[in-house]
């Protein structure tokens, strides 16, 4: 059995660690129309697919 400290950690770790991917993937979406060939409504098709398909996957 797992140590409950050890636990309470790991899920400290992951949580810190979903919001800083959250951050990073936010940034990347904010700069898709600095990418040849994207423009605004491009990059806003791009972004709205991922948040659907990040819902649909829970």
């Amino acid at each position: 059995m797992l140590n409950p400290a050890w636990n309470k950690g790991y899920a400290a770790g992951a949580a810190a660690q979903r919001k800083s991917d959250i951050e990073h993937f936010a940034k990347l979406m904010q700069s898709l129309t600095s990418v040849k060939g994207i423009g605004e409504k491009t990059a806003e098709k791009i972004t709205k697919e991922f948040v659907n398909r990040m819902d649909a996957d829970g």
